[in-house]
């Protein structure tokens, strides 16, 4: 029984715009059992939007009290909670729904020492701070800010009025890689907005105490050359200089930190207003080359249309659906540094992060080989299933999509092939229907059947599961593939 939903909403305010998770809880108080309502979260009170689910139907009952934190009106805010829904397909359906990898990871041995977690406090001042950003050796992570750095000028204003007040801003935390670069784990949106205003990007506006001074003015330069021309334009040449002389506080993460405990540290110390997910995490812990190597795959044309464009880029969902393959990619190939798979999606992901940063993603032998196998997968799941490859309903299945990935990269397409004929096949043979074909090309095919059901059904992240999937699936498709005359690369 379903007993929570997440829904994402695009929250718009002039030009900015922000998605925002709305969890929703069952109401225990109402006799049908299918009302959904909303908990409480920066834009909403809690119960301010409910919702029905009748006979496997999700019906939108919306009532919101609205203010000017959120949009004009309420029928904007229905259209883009319906577009919402209807672009991203939420996982109403718990075939879908991700494992509860929390639970599982409590139930793992510890896997690192805690005895070699070291936290280092440091100080820097804004100059510096700044100078570090410029040389990259402070890794501000540009495909993360464009996802959350703030856009609100008066937010932004207000931080650089703060330390013109000389109040303290809260601690920073970085962690500190091999290569002695800096990698935010909290407090990147502090950075960016420093950053930015020491580089001249952004005026001071609707300050409140230092509105007369300073407001409508540039930072300038640090000799104050630029006051002496333009006064009106740049700050006087004290306020340059308490900017710039401000000591701001670091706890630093030592590279020899297990990266394990990495992740536990940025969990912890992950208080923000929108707290990130899992794989937000990795790409903040990721290194340039892996994030790119992430990135451009999810922007493969072929990839898109493979999944019908149905995997969206908002949260980084989709590069967290190739790092899946990524991962298996290696352990199937044998790569000498491959993660072994232990049961918990969610660590061997990280530690596939991991394994990326220092041995792969810099490396271009692996990036083509990576590129041509990861885009023929994309291909011939397309060739073969056209965007019902990764779907068992109308949303992709990240059990089916790791199954099928990890065996279509093996075959080369010489013609087109029947695709609704394909699909109806392997749809009968998940229901365990048409047995007679399926008996005739697979030993034991209604019990397979029922294996692969279960596996891309529920637990689906177990070893077991994945296996039986993986193994499964290698048979099924081969008999697809045997069926429209496809070529197994040798």
């Amino acid at each position: 029984m379903l007993d929570n939903i997440t829904i994402g909403i695009k929250v718009i305010k002039n030009s900015f715009s922000e998605q925002i998770d709305v969890y929703f809880v069952k109401d225990s108080t109402e006799n049908d059992g299918e009302s959904f309502y909303n908990l409480e979260n920066d834009y909403l009170d809690k119960r301010d939007i409910v919702i029905r689910r009748r006979n496997k139907q999700i019906l939108f009952d919306v009532v919101i009290d609205y203010d000017q934190n959120i949009v004009d009106s309420k029928d904007d805010i229905r259209l883009e909670f319906d577009k919402a829904y209807n672009d991203k397909k939420i996982r109403i359906n718990t075939l879908d729904e991700d494992e509860d990898e929390d639970e599982l990871e409590k139930k793992q041995i510890q896997p690192y020492d805690p005895n070699l977690i070291r936290v280092d406090p440091k100080q820097f001042t804004i100059e510096s701070t700044v100078n570090k950003i410029k040389k990259s050796e402070i890794d501000l992570n540009p495909d993360f800010q464009r996802k959350f750095v703030w856009t609100d000028i008066t937010r932004k204003s207000r931080l650089i009025e703060s330390i013109l007040l000389r109040i303290p801003l809260p601690v920073f935390y970085l962690s500190q890689d091999e290569d002695g670069i800096y990698h935010v784990l909290d407090g990147l949106q502090r950075l960016t907005v420093l950053s930015s205003y020491l580089s001249n990007e952004f005026r001071l506006k609707n300050l409140e105490y230092l509105n007369d001074e300073c407001g409508g003015l540039f930072f300038g330069d640090v000799d104050g050359k630029l006051y002496e021309q333009k006064p009106d334009r740049y700050l006087p040449t004290k306020y340059v200089r308490r900017i710039k002389d401000t000591m701001l506080n670091f706890n630093v993460v030592d590279s020899g930190t297990p990266e394990q405990a990495k992740y536990d540290i940025f969990r912890r110390i992950n208080t923000g207003g929108k707290p990130l997910n899992r794989q937000e995490m990795r790409n903040a812990m990721a290194n340039v080359e892996t994030r790119k190597l992430l990135s451009d795959l999810a922007d493969l044309l072929i990839f898109k249309v493979a999944t019908g464009y149905s995997v969206k880029d908002t949260r980084f969902a989709d590069q967290e659906l190739i790092l899946r393959f990524i991962g298996f990619y290696l352990i199937d190939k044998d790569y000498q540094k491959a993660v072994v798979y232990k049961g918990v999606m969610a660590t061997f992901l990280d530690q596939v992060i991991e394994v990326l940063n220092k041995y792969y993603s810099s490396k271009n032998e692996f990036r083509n080989e990576i590129f041509r196998d990861f885009q023929n997968s994309m291909s011939n799941s397309y060739l073969l299933f056209g965007d019902r490859g990764f779907k068992r309903t109308t949303i992709i299945n990240k059990a089916l999509f790791l199954s099928v990935s990890r065996n279509a990269y093996n075959y080369e397409v010489d013609i087109d092939c029947d695709v609704e004929k394909t699909i109806s096949l392997r749809d009968n043979f998940f229901k365990e229907e048409e047995s007679q074909f399926w008996s005739a090309h697979i030993d034991s095919a209604k019990l397979k059947s029922r294996i692969i059901d279960e596996s891309l059904s529920k637990g689906t992240n177990e070893i077991q599961k994945i296996n039986d999937s993986y193994n499964i699936m290698s048979e099924l498709m081969e008999v697809l593939v045997n069926e429209q005359n496809f070529k197994y690369r040798n």
